[in-house]
């Protein structure tokens, strides 16, 4: 995966984490107070500060996330889709990254599909929440909260089996692939 893939990459996930770390501390702070600071100051200045925090914010909830999920998660959707009596999925995988730069680029691109929906999912369930509180905090009208209640679910709901759907097409592609490389 080029490096150029991997900063857009981080910097998605670290805006998507932003969204609603910001969501959260406007929840219990007067925001209306703080946004006019904020236009005094010089805007690409402001601009390049939340791209550097954005891009550290994503570094750190993607591998906090693989490590909290791919454990739980992740992890049973293996023992599940993998045969025991078959290589582990990651002896799969390096088999055929190996021998293969085309599957290689495949199963990086694969992976990092899988990075962003992992990650997208847990911050859709957390943007959703931080949004209600923020809603409920700043006493909008019940509808908003509602609304944003359910579309957030869908979205979660979407996100999680989108991911669910990948890594089960993942697992099956890298045993297909460990097949065919092996036979050779």
């Amino acid at each position: 995966m080029n490096t150029a893939a991997v900063l857009v990459e981080n910097l998605i996930q670290g805006m998507q984490t932003l969204c609603w770390m910001l969501l959260l501390f406007f929840s219990f702070f007067q925001y209306s107070e703080i946004i006019p600071g904020f236009a005094q100051l010089h805007l690409a200045t402001v601009a390049v500060i939340l791209v550097a925090i954005c891009y550290w914010i994503g570094i750190i909830v993607d591998t906090a996330y693989y490590n909290l999920i791919i454990q739980r998660f992740e992890g049973r959707w293996i023992k599940k889709l993998v045969n025991p009596g078959e290589p582990s999925l990651s002896d799969m995988v390096f088999a055929c990254i190996t021998k293969n730069s085309d599957l290689a680029k495949l199963f990086l691109e694969r992976q990092a599909h899988l990075r962003m929906l992992r990650v997208s999912t847990v911050n859709t369930l957390l943007l959703t929440f931080t949004g209600m509180l923020f809603l409920f905090n700043n006493k909008y009208p019940w509808p908003w909260f509602f609304t944003t209640a359910a579309i957030g679910m869908v979205f979660f709901i979407g996100t999680a089996y989108a991911w669910r759907k990948l890594y089960k097409y993942y697992v099956s592609m890298a045993k297909t692939a460990y097949k065919l490389v092996a036979t050779k």
